[in-house]
């Protein structure tokens, strides 16, 4: 029998981006086995959930009345250093009884966890994404040199982010696990579809091009409004719309560089999943042309671009990070230089061979990822990926 998984995550849903939903579906699939001892993170759940979570640490806000502002410090700062002891607490007492496996690596929750499992010679594995990477190198490389020495599994969410992780701390690890942040398929294909108001008033020869993500400046998306605004949306694409879900700090500077054509493109803000598959399902085109912010950021895989080509649309992204892989699956798409000084231009070229594709059929093709190709289905299907995952732990 599979030893049980104690999950530690700082990044963990309800807060948005693609680490807190990756480290929620693992989190989901080992509960699903039967083998999720607990999870604990210090994202506080609003809402009751059938998994097993600690999570003590609440964030009280503050106000303008000084007094209260420094209560509200003191208990903040006391919840977070309880949520560490019983972290703490766990490690120990499941260092050889479970895996434990940190989803995410932040500044200030996950070092000192991550020490007192070597320590203690705990069975434990660490998740690498991509940006964080940059950042440890930097701030934290003894610790970085410690995990790539003592964890029993590195993980990372990409081929580029392993790369990147040897370039940043000359070390090649050889136990590594590749873990793309995949589909569950069997979920996906029974969710149940949401409405989204903004796709009720279009009209019906509509062409729809969407984009899931957090709008922040690595994926790109003023790159694609520009691009999208350099399309001939009077004459020649005067159907096509452009459908944008997601919320983040560049949400105001998008929606001021879009208002030339706010009957053209439509922020929908932030998406339950139905609405989410429903978006996906009317689109023909999917668009993220992420890039690296001169050096500064990464983009460590991109699940939405497999789950865009699994539900029938092209998909266009950037020629950076794990984004090269995650469209490479894709049965239809293509990458663009974004890490240019002019990359708009080659962005509204492939819009527009997307377009033509697109005006030669309704749906560039029917939902399903290749379902005659197991092996690239097998790829991206998290399950899979997680039993291999732990088969490769216990031999």
């Amino acid at each position: 029998m599979s030893k049980s998984w104690l999950v530690i995550s700082s990044d963990f849903q309800p807060m948005l981006g693609g680490v807190a939903e990756f480290a929620k579906q693992i989190a989901d699939y080992f509960y699903s086995k039967g083998i999720l001892q607990t999870i604990i993170t210090t994202v506080s759940q609003p809402e009751k959930t059938s998994l097993p979570i600690i999570s003590p640490y609440v964030q009280i806000k503050s106000c303008n009345n000084t007094a209260i502002n420094f209560i509200t410090k003191k208990i903040n700062a006391l919840s977070f250093y309880l949520l560490m002891a019983i972290s703490a607490i766990m490690i120990v007492k499941y260092r050889k009884k479970s895996h434990i496996l940190f989803c995410f690596v932040d500044d200030l929750f996950t070092p000192s966890l991550i020490y007192l499992a070597s320590l203690v010679g705990a069975n434990f594995h660490v998740l690498f994404h991509g940006k964080e990477i940059l950042h440890l190198s930097q701030t934290k490389p003894g610790l970085l040199n410690l995990i790539c020495n003592k964890s029993r599994k590195i993980l990372f969410n990409s081929l580029a982010t392993k790369k990147l992780f040897q370039e940043s701390t000359n070390h090649k690890p050889d136990n590594y696990f590749i873990l793309y942040p995949g589909i569950r398929f069997s979920i996906l294909d029974n969710l149940a579809i949401e409405k989204i108001a903004a796709l009720e008033i279009l009209p019906n020869d509509s062409i729809v091009i969407s984009t899931v993500c957090r709008l922040v400046k690595r994926k790109g998306i003023h790159f694609a409004i520009e691009a999208f605004l350099q399309l001939d949306l009077d004459e020649t694409y005067k159907n096509v719309y452009f459908l944008i879900a997601g919320d983040g700090s560049e949400k105001q500077y998008l929606d001021n560089l879009a208002s030339k054509k706010k009957d053209k493109i439509f922020f929908l803000g932030a998406v339950t999943d139905g609405q989410k598959k429903n978006l996906l399902l009317r689109s023909s085109i999917f668009i993220m042309p992420n890039y690296s912010v001169n050096g500064t950021d990464f983009e460590g895989f991109g699940i939405s671009f497999t789950e865009a080509a699994y539900l029938g649309n092209f998909v266009i992204g950037g020629n950076s990070g794990g984004a090269i892989e995650a469209v490479r699956l894709c049965p239809q798409g293509v990458l663009v230089d974004t890490d240019t000084e002019e990359p708009v231009p080659s962005i509204t070229e492939a819009l527009n061979e997307a377009l033509k594709l697109s005006n030669r059929s309704d749906k560039i093709r029917t939902p399903g990822i290749n379902s005659g190709d197991k092996s690239l289905r097998d790829k991206i299907d998290l399950g899979i990926s997680i039993d291999r995952l732990i088969s490769s732990l216990n031999h």
